[in-house]
């Protein structure tokens, strides 16, 4: 904001833009530019040109190089009616009247063509001044918004490669956390007794596996133990008896 507050644009430049955008300039505006252009001549004529009249965001006129002092005692009030025309400036019947008073023949001193737009002007002065400068500051205004959205991008992109590395860092820890967990979980397919010690948030747990079950004996063959137990047994009395 200070930036466009202090830049300065050439009446020209500034009635290009405002054509632009279809806009007209206040009646007391364009008659307050005028008449600080001609205070800026001091006591010396000049021939004021659209292209060496400058105003700045703080409403003050300056006169450039392209405004060339003049021995011509017209050429002022010529000067002033071809700013007024130049300016587009919204209708108004106190422009209208100016402008016809100052096509006449009639030859106005620097004094009196002073008093005579001093008369147009709000008595306010510094509040014409701010209209002056309001207005130079809507001309900048697309431009400063552009330069703001460009800085804006900028910021973001800056916290956006900021935060890269941190990023790309957790990345690399968790994907480290993932493999050494596979890489558990494949020793412990290996090696049954052993459960993989390596777990993170967000991955699978790598299951317990219990240890491997005592192998049972077959039913029928404790029978058929059993049955020959029996029979030898029984054997064995029989014999016994025989001898005896």
């Amino acid at each position: 904001m200070g930036v466009a507050v202090s830049r300065a644009v050439a009446l020209d430049d500034l009635a290009r833009a405002m054509a632009g955008r279809d806009a007209t300039m206040p009646a007391e505006v364009a008659l307050a530019v005028a008449l600080l252009a001609v205070e800026a001549m001091d006591d010396d004529a000049v021939a004021l040109d659209p292209a060496g009249v400058e105003v700045d965001g703080r409403g003050a006129v300056r006169l450039t190089d392209v405004c060339p002092p003049t021995d011509d005692p017209r050429a002022p009030q010529v000067g002033v009616l071809t700013l007024l025309e130049s300016m587009r400036v919204a209708p108004s019947s106190r422009v209208a009247a100016l402008l016809s008073r100052l096509r006449s023949q009639t030859t106005y001193t620097l004094t009196t063509l002073r008093a005579e737009l001093a008369a147009q002007v709000p008595a306010d002065r510094a509040s014409a001044q701010r209209a002056v400068g309001a207005t130079v500051r809507e001309f900048f205004r697309p431009a400063r918004e552009e330069v703001e959205a460009e800085e804006a991008r900028a910021a973001e992109e800056a916290r956006v490669a900021a935060a890269a590395p941190v990023a790309r860092r957790e990345d690399d820890v968790v994907q480290a956390l993932i493999a050494q967990a596979k890489a558990a979980e494949a020793e412990a397919a290996v090696m049954p007794g052993r459960q993989a010690t390596v777990s993170i948030v967000g991955a699978d747990p790598a299951p317990l596996r219990p240890p491997p079950p005592a192998p049972r004996r077959d039913p029928s063959v404790v029978v058929v133990v059993v049955a020959v137990m029996v029979v030898i047994a029984v054997v064995a009395v029989v014999a016994s008896r025989l001898r005896g």
